[in-house]
Protein backbone atom coordinates (compact mmCIF):
# COMPACT_ATOMS: atom_id res chain seq x y z
CA UNK A 1 0.00 0.00 0.00
CA UNK A 2 2.85 2.34 -0.21
CA UNK A 3 1.31 4.15 -2.84
CA UNK A 4 -1.81 5.02 -1.04
CA UNK A 5 0.08 6.20 2.08
CA UNK A 6 2.50 8.10 -0.07
CA UNK A 7 0.17 10.07 -2.66
CA UNK A 8 -2.61 10.85 0.04
CA UNK A 9 0.43 12.43 2.32
CA UNK A 10 1.51 14.38 -0.70
CA UNK A 11 -1.61 16.18 -1.21
CA UNK A 12 -2.47 16.57 2.59
CA UNK A 13 0.92 19.01 2.41
CA UNK A 14 -0.03 20.19 -0.91
CA UNK A 15 -3.15 21.65 0.50
CA UNK A 16 -1.84 23.18 3.49
CA UNK A 17 1.32 24.71 1.97
CA UNK A 18 -1.37 25.75 -1.22
CA UNK A 19 0.99 24.10 -3.69
CA UNK A 20 -0.28 24.21 -7.44
CA UNK A 21 -1.81 21.09 -9.45
CA UNK A 22 -1.23 20.96 -13.39
CA UNK A 23 -4.08 22.51 -15.59
CA UNK A 24 -4.93 23.81 -18.64
CA UNK A 25 -7.33 21.92 -21.36
CA UNK A 26 -7.82 18.53 -22.95
CA UNK A 27 -6.11 18.37 -26.90
CA UNK A 28 -7.11 14.97 -27.25
CA UNK A 29 -9.46 15.12 -30.52
CA UNK A 30 -10.93 12.47 -33.02
CA UNK A 31 -14.19 10.71 -33.32
CA UNK A 32 -15.76 8.84 -30.37
CA UNK A 33 -16.29 5.26 -31.31
CA UNK A 34 -20.09 4.04 -31.97
CA UNK A 35 -19.81 0.76 -28.96
CA UNK A 36 -20.88 -2.26 -29.59
CA UNK A 37 -23.26 -2.95 -27.25
CA UNK A 38 -27.24 -4.14 -26.68
CA UNK A 39 -28.95 -1.03 -27.96
CA UNK A 40 -31.96 -1.10 -25.96
CA UNK A 41 -29.16 -0.51 -22.69
CA UNK A 42 -27.97 2.14 -24.44
CA UNK A 43 -31.32 4.01 -24.67
CA UNK A 44 -32.30 3.19 -21.55
CA UNK A 45 -28.87 4.72 -19.82
CA UNK A 46 -29.14 7.53 -21.86
CA UNK A 47 -32.51 8.26 -20.37
CA UNK A 48 -31.82 8.10 -17.45
CA UNK A 49 -28.67 10.67 -18.02
CA UNK A 50 -31.69 12.73 -19.27
CA UNK A 51 -33.69 11.85 -16.11
CA UNK A 52 -30.71 12.82 -14.29
CA UNK A 53 -29.29 15.97 -15.23
CA UNK A 54 -33.61 17.35 -15.58
CA UNK A 55 -33.38 17.04 -11.80
CA UNK A 56 -30.06 18.62 -11.46
CA UNK A 57 -29.03 17.39 -8.19
CA UNK A 58 -28.27 14.51 -6.14
CA UNK A 59 -26.67 13.49 -3.05
CA UNK A 60 -24.50 10.49 -2.64
CA UNK A 61 -22.29 8.47 0.01
CA UNK A 62 -19.82 6.30 -1.41
CA UNK A 63 -17.38 3.75 0.02
CA UNK A 64 -14.05 3.45 -1.85
CA UNK A 65 -12.34 -0.23 -1.41
CA UNK A 66 -8.78 0.52 -2.11
CA UNK A 67 -5.48 -1.84 -3.29
CA UNK A 68 -5.99 -5.10 -4.57
CA UNK A 69 -6.85 -6.77 -1.53
CA UNK A 70 -9.33 -3.38 -0.48
CA UNK A 71 -7.68 -3.37 2.88
CA UNK A 72 -7.54 0.65 2.60
CA UNK A 73 -11.00 1.63 3.08
CA UNK A 74 -12.32 5.34 2.37
CA UNK A 75 -15.83 6.90 3.11
CA UNK A 76 -17.10 9.83 0.39
CA UNK A 77 -20.39 12.26 1.25
CA UNK A 78 -21.58 14.10 -1.99
CA UNK A 79 -23.23 16.57 -3.41
CA UNK A 80 -23.83 16.98 -7.56
CA UNK A 81 -25.45 19.72 -8.85
CA UNK A 82 -25.62 19.42 -12.81
CA UNK A 83 -26.23 22.18 -15.73
CA UNK A 84 -24.27 24.64 -17.94
CA UNK A 85 -21.63 24.49 -14.91
CA UNK A 86 -21.74 21.46 -13.16
CA UNK A 87 -19.99 21.32 -9.11
CA UNK A 88 -19.12 18.35 -7.26
CA UNK A 89 -19.19 19.23 -3.57
CA UNK A 90 -17.29 15.83 -1.37
CA UNK A 91 -15.93 15.34 1.93
CA UNK A 92 -13.31 11.85 1.74
CA UNK A 93 -12.52 10.47 4.60
CA UNK A 94 -9.38 7.83 4.64
CA UNK A 95 -10.44 5.84 7.73
CA UNK A 96 -8.03 2.93 6.49
CA UNK A 97 -5.45 4.94 7.04
CA UNK A 98 -6.05 5.97 10.84
CA UNK A 99 -4.23 4.71 13.87
CA UNK A 100 -5.97 1.55 15.05
CA UNK A 101 -8.39 2.54 17.56
CA UNK A 102 -7.97 6.19 16.59
CA UNK A 103 -10.75 6.29 13.76
CA UNK A 104 -11.57 9.59 14.58
CA UNK A 105 -8.21 11.11 13.49
CA UNK A 106 -8.42 9.26 9.62
CA UNK A 107 -7.44 11.86 7.17
CA UNK A 108 -10.32 13.73 6.02
CA UNK A 109 -10.28 16.10 2.59
CA UNK A 110 -12.86 18.29 1.56
CA UNK A 111 -13.18 19.43 -2.15
CA UNK A 112 -15.23 21.52 -4.56
CA UNK A 113 -14.76 20.71 -8.07
CA UNK A 114 -16.01 23.29 -10.77
CA UNK A 115 -15.39 23.35 -14.72
CA UNK A 116 -12.14 24.60 -13.81
CA UNK A 117 -11.24 25.09 -10.21
CA UNK A 118 -10.34 22.97 -7.97
CA UNK A 119 -11.06 23.71 -4.31
CA UNK A 120 -9.58 22.30 -1.44
CA UNK A 121 -9.47 21.80 2.70
CA UNK A 122 -7.22 19.24 4.74
CA UNK A 123 -10.44 19.21 7.54
CA UNK A 124 -7.91 16.54 9.31
CA UNK A 125 -4.29 16.06 8.65
CA UNK A 126 -4.37 12.22 10.15
CA UNK A 127 -0.89 12.60 11.99
CA UNK A 128 0.88 13.41 8.56
CA UNK A 129 -0.18 17.36 9.24
CA UNK A 130 0.06 19.26 12.60
CA UNK A 131 -3.24 20.21 13.81
CA UNK A 132 -2.36 24.11 13.77
CA UNK A 133 -1.88 23.58 10.25
CA UNK A 134 -5.04 22.80 8.89
CA UNK A 135 -6.68 24.35 6.32
CA UNK A 136 -9.16 27.34 7.62
CA UNK A 137 -9.59 28.42 3.91
CA UNK A 138 -10.33 26.79 0.58
CA UNK A 139 -6.49 26.33 -1.45
CA UNK A 140 -7.70 27.13 -5.46
CA UNK A 141 -6.14 25.71 -7.97
CA UNK A 142 -6.71 24.55 -11.72
CA UNK A 143 -8.67 21.90 -12.18
CA UNK A 144 -6.32 19.41 -12.92
CA UNK A 145 -6.60 17.82 -16.89
CA UNK A 146 -5.01 15.26 -19.09
CA UNK A 147 -2.94 17.57 -20.88
CA UNK A 148 -0.01 15.39 -22.10
CA UNK A 149 3.21 16.72 -19.98
CA UNK A 150 6.56 16.32 -21.11
CA UNK A 151 8.85 13.95 -21.21
CA UNK A 152 11.39 15.45 -18.84
CA UNK A 153 8.58 15.92 -16.23
CA UNK A 154 6.36 13.18 -16.01
CA UNK A 155 2.96 13.79 -14.56
CA UNK A 156 2.09 13.35 -10.90
CA UNK A 157 -0.92 11.90 -9.73
CA UNK A 158 -3.54 14.43 -9.08
CA UNK A 159 -5.41 15.67 -5.64
CA UNK A 160 -8.11 14.16 -7.17
CA UNK A 161 -6.39 10.22 -7.44
CA UNK A 162 -7.72 8.57 -3.92
CA UNK A 163 -11.11 10.37 -4.35
CA UNK A 164 -12.33 9.57 -7.29
CA UNK A 165 -15.25 12.36 -8.03
CA UNK A 166 -15.59 11.07 -11.90
CA UNK A 167 -16.36 7.80 -10.78
CA UNK A 168 -18.69 8.91 -8.19
CA UNK A 169 -20.34 11.06 -10.28
CA UNK A 170 -23.81 9.22 -11.41
CA UNK A 171 -24.17 11.06 -14.43
CA UNK A 172 -20.42 10.27 -15.80
CA UNK A 173 -21.15 6.84 -14.77
CA UNK A 174 -24.61 7.02 -16.91
CA UNK A 175 -22.81 8.34 -19.67
CA UNK A 176 -19.31 6.00 -19.74
CA UNK A 177 -21.37 3.10 -19.53
CA UNK A 178 -23.88 3.88 -22.42
CA UNK A 179 -20.82 4.41 -24.24
CA UNK A 180 -19.20 1.01 -22.85
CA UNK A 181 -18.46 -1.43 -26.38
CA UNK A 182 -20.33 -4.53 -23.99
CA UNK A 183 -22.84 -2.93 -22.18
CA UNK A 184 -25.88 -5.03 -21.62
CA UNK A 185 -28.95 -5.50 -19.21
CA UNK A 186 -28.32 -7.79 -16.58
CA UNK A 187 -31.76 -8.02 -15.38
CA UNK A 188 -34.48 -7.11 -13.34
CA UNK A 189 -33.28 -6.78 -9.04
CA UNK A 190 -34.71 -5.85 -6.17
CA UNK A 191 -33.22 -3.04 -4.07
CA UNK A 192 -34.16 -2.22 -0.77
CA UNK A 193 -37.72 -3.91 -1.64
CA UNK A 194 -37.71 -1.66 -4.61
CA UNK A 195 -37.53 -3.51 -7.91
CA UNK A 196 -34.73 -1.98 -9.83
CA UNK A 197 -32.58 -2.74 -13.82
CA UNK A 198 -29.42 -3.34 -13.27
CA UNK A 199 -26.94 -2.72 -15.94
CA UNK A 200 -23.44 -3.36 -16.34
CA UNK A 201 -20.47 -3.32 -18.93
CA UNK A 202 -16.67 -2.12 -18.96
CA UNK A 203 -15.45 1.10 -20.35
CA UNK A 204 -11.58 0.28 -21.63
CA UNK A 205 -8.79 3.55 -21.60
CA UNK A 206 -8.85 2.90 -24.97
CA UNK A 207 -11.80 4.32 -25.97
CA UNK A 208 -10.62 7.93 -24.24
CA UNK A 209 -8.09 7.80 -27.21
CA UNK A 210 -10.51 8.84 -29.24
CA UNK A 211 -14.01 10.08 -27.36
CA UNK A 212 -14.54 13.85 -26.85
CA UNK A 213 -16.60 15.32 -23.56
CA UNK A 214 -19.05 16.00 -26.88
CA UNK A 215 -18.98 12.66 -27.96
CA UNK A 216 -19.82 11.03 -24.38
CA UNK A 217 -22.54 14.10 -23.92
CA UNK A 218 -20.14 15.19 -20.74
CA UNK A 219 -19.19 18.89 -20.03
CA UNK A 220 -15.36 19.35 -20.14
CA UNK A 221 -15.05 19.66 -16.52
CA UNK A 222 -16.79 16.20 -16.27
CA UNK A 223 -14.51 14.46 -18.77
CA UNK A 224 -11.56 15.89 -17.32
CA UNK A 225 -12.31 14.58 -14.11
CA UNK A 226 -12.70 11.03 -15.93
CA UNK A 227 -9.99 11.26 -18.03
CA UNK A 228 -7.55 12.42 -14.78
CA UNK A 229 -9.26 9.49 -13.33
CA UNK A 230 -7.79 7.10 -15.73
CA UNK A 231 -4.03 8.55 -15.63
CA UNK A 232 -4.07 8.82 -12.08
CA UNK A 233 -4.66 5.36 -11.57
CA UNK A 234 -3.63 3.49 -14.37
CA UNK A 235 -6.34 1.39 -14.58
CA UNK A 236 -7.15 -0.15 -18.24
CA UNK A 237 -10.65 -0.50 -18.00
CA UNK A 238 -13.67 0.08 -15.45
CA UNK A 239 -16.05 -2.44 -14.50
CA UNK A 240 -19.54 -0.26 -13.94
CA UNK A 241 -23.04 -1.56 -12.45
CA UNK A 242 -25.83 0.70 -12.03
CA UNK A 243 -29.44 0.08 -11.04
CA UNK A 244 -32.07 2.45 -12.29
CA UNK A 245 -35.37 3.10 -10.57
CA UNK A 246 -38.71 3.26 -12.15
CA UNK A 247 -38.46 6.70 -12.60
CA UNK A 248 -34.99 6.18 -14.82
CA UNK A 249 -33.39 7.54 -12.16
CA UNK A 250 -29.98 5.25 -10.41
CA UNK A 251 -30.26 3.78 -7.15
CA UNK A 252 -27.26 2.12 -6.59
CA UNK A 253 -24.09 2.24 -8.66
CA UNK A 254 -20.66 0.70 -8.48
CA UNK A 255 -16.97 1.03 -10.32
CA UNK A 256 -14.38 -1.43 -10.34
CA UNK A 257 -10.84 -0.99 -11.68
CA UNK A 258 -9.21 -3.63 -13.73
CA UNK A 259 -5.97 -4.33 -15.08
CA UNK A 260 -4.47 -6.10 -17.70
CA UNK A 261 -0.93 -6.07 -18.58
CA UNK A 262 -1.65 -6.72 -22.35
CA UNK A 263 -3.37 -3.39 -22.79
CA UNK A 264 -2.10 0.04 -22.63
CA UNK A 265 -3.72 1.72 -19.69
CA UNK A 266 -2.25 5.68 -21.42
CA UNK A 267 -4.49 7.01 -23.24
CA UNK A 268 -2.93 10.03 -24.50
CA UNK A 269 0.65 11.22 -25.47
CA UNK A 270 2.15 11.63 -22.10
CA UNK A 271 5.31 10.36 -20.49
CA UNK A 272 4.45 7.26 -18.30
CA UNK A 273 5.91 8.09 -14.91
CA UNK A 274 9.10 6.39 -13.79
CA UNK A 275 7.70 5.56 -10.63
CA UNK A 276 4.64 3.91 -11.75
CA UNK A 277 6.33 2.07 -15.09
CA UNK A 278 7.52 -1.40 -13.78
CA UNK A 279 5.09 -1.02 -10.80
CA UNK A 280 2.63 -3.87 -10.08
CA UNK A 281 -0.59 -2.42 -10.62
CA UNK A 282 -2.38 -3.81 -7.92
CA UNK A 283 -2.00 -1.19 -5.10
CA UNK A 284 -3.73 1.12 -7.45
CA UNK A 285 -6.72 -1.20 -7.86
CA UNK A 286 -10.17 0.53 -6.38
CA UNK A 287 -14.27 -0.42 -6.05
CA UNK A 288 -16.24 2.67 -5.58
CA UNK A 289 -19.71 1.79 -4.36
CA UNK A 290 -22.09 4.27 -4.15
CA UNK A 291 -25.71 5.05 -2.82
CA UNK A 292 -27.68 7.72 -4.48
CA UNK A 293 -30.57 9.66 -2.50
CA UNK A 294 -32.43 13.02 -3.14
CA UNK A 295 -32.86 13.70 -6.85
CA UNK A 296 -34.06 17.40 -7.13
CA UNK A 297 -33.36 18.02 -3.32
CA UNK A 298 -31.68 21.34 -2.11
CA UNK A 299 -27.86 20.25 -2.36
CA UNK A 300 -24.49 21.99 -0.58
CA UNK A 301 -22.40 22.46 -3.82
CA UNK A 302 -21.05 26.00 -5.13
CA UNK A 303 -17.98 27.62 -5.37
CA UNK A 304 -16.99 28.69 -2.03
CA UNK A 305 -17.18 32.54 -1.21
CA UNK A 306 -14.78 34.56 -2.26
CA UNK A 307 -13.37 35.66 1.74
CA UNK A 308 -13.17 31.76 2.22
CA UNK A 309 -10.73 31.13 -0.17
CA UNK A 310 -6.77 31.66 -0.08
CA UNK A 311 -5.37 34.42 -2.00
CA UNK A 312 -1.59 33.22 -2.17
Amino acid sequence: MRRRHTVTAVYLAAVVLGAGACGGTNDAAGKSKTGTGDASAVRALRDAREAANAKQTVTTKGTIAQGSDGSVSVTADSSFRYGPAPVVHTTTTFSGLAEPGNAAEAPKIELIATETRLYSKVLEGGGMIPADALSKQWTPRPAPSAVPGTSDRPRPPSPTADAHPALQDPVVALAVLAAAPDVHKAGDEPLDGVQTAHYQGAYPASALKTATAKSLGLTEGQYQRLAVDFLDNRQTSVRFDIWLGADRLPVQMSAKSVYNRTEDPVFTTEAPDPAYEDAVPEPLAFTVQIRLTGWGSPVDAAEPPADQVRTR
